[in-house]
């Protein structure tokens, strides 16, 4: 949680010019991401997970059981099989990138460098899915787990640039790399959540409270009028999920797609966004957000208390 009044950046720059000389993989050099979001499905500007041990009410950022992961899988190429039973694995175009992408996440991209121009007008003309990962360019590594993207809208400008819009779907593992050049292409395992053991209305609730009342500090801090995506509201209206399977439990696929929007809205690193999107239990993820999401409602409502007493922020 930032200590400052800080707008999250926009990714517009390009992407490194060069990678390492160690084995790497084709990375879009001139992919600009722009957000044309409207105002509903901005992320929320005050940051739900501060570094670790920063100071929160008195308290520091929230801990973890020791059964949730603490870590990025990345894929190690040195690993993977020579052989593998293809039946039940899709083959991928990747195109990496340093961002997350969730489920059901709106994604614009602008394509620049001629092999993603290609990559681009082949799923014009066929398939139009395509895996976004996340690239670490300290590694110069590939995570282990990603999000197939739909292309939906293909716009080519007169010098041979192309406007697109792109929409996440389904998480995959990438199994086994199968070529480079002219771009990454891999087989991948396509995972949903496990199925729940429970009844998780009460954490679905307890999560969507959560978030109502950051978003309320969090306006009333920065004198901002923002509003939960038509998406959460959907899902989760008044911290209710609508929809029940036979058993009469919340729809287990309603509540997964409930905590992937919720992603969307946070102001998190790229980590914590990483291991939610590699989490494979409901419960889990949920739990992790109401963590973070009551560490950023203490520190919020901290922040207005000074505000309102005329002290400035901290």
């Amino acid at each position: 949680m930032s200590n400052r009044n800080e707008s999250r950046p926009c990714f517009t720059s390009p992407l490194p010019p060069a990678l390492p000389a160690r084995r790497s993989f084709p990375l879009p050099r001139n992919a600009a991401i722009t957000h044309r979001a409207p105002p509903a499905r901005k992320r929320l500007r005050a940051r739900v997970a501060p570094r670790m041990g920063d100071s929160v009410d008195g308290g520091t950022m929230p801990s973890f059981p020791d059964d949730e992961p603490q870590a990025v899988q990345f894929f190690n190429a040195s690993k993977q099989p020579d052989s593998v039973d293809e039946s039940a694995l899709v083959e991928l175009p990747l195109f990496p990138l340093q961002l997350v992408l969730m489920p059901a996440m709106n994604l614009p991209l602008h394509i620049f460098e001629l092999r993603y121009r290609l990559l681009f007008n082949r799923l014009r003309d066929g398939d139009a899915r395509f895996g976004i990962v996340l690239y670490d360019a300290n590694t110069s590594s590939l995570a282990q787990v990603g999000c197939s993207a739909e292309l939906t809208r293909f716009e080519p400008l007169p010098d041979g640039r192309i406007m697109t819009d792109n929409v996440g779907r389904r998480r995959f593992e990438i199994v086994k790399i199968i070529d480079e050049k002219p771009y990454t292409r891999a087989l991948v395992r396509f995972f949903d959540d496990k199925a729940p053991g429970g009844d998780l209305s009460s954490l679905v609730k307890e999560v969507s409270l959560a978030l109502q009342d950051v978003l309320r500090l969090s306006n009333k801090l920065y004198d901002k009028v923002l509003d939960l995506s038509p998406d959460i509201k959907r899902l989760a209206p008044n911290g209710q999920i609508p929809q029940t399977d036979d058993s009469g439990w919340p729809s287990p696929s309603m509540v997964q797609e409930f905590s992937f929007s919720v992603c969307q809205v946070l102001d998190m690193p790229l980590k914590e966004q990483q291991i939610l999107l590699q989490i494979d239990d409901t419960a889990a993820r949920l739990r992790r957000q109401e963590k973070m999401l009551d560490t950023a409602r203490k520190y919020l409502a901290a922040q207005v208390t000074i505000k309102e007493a005329g002290l400035g922020q901290l």
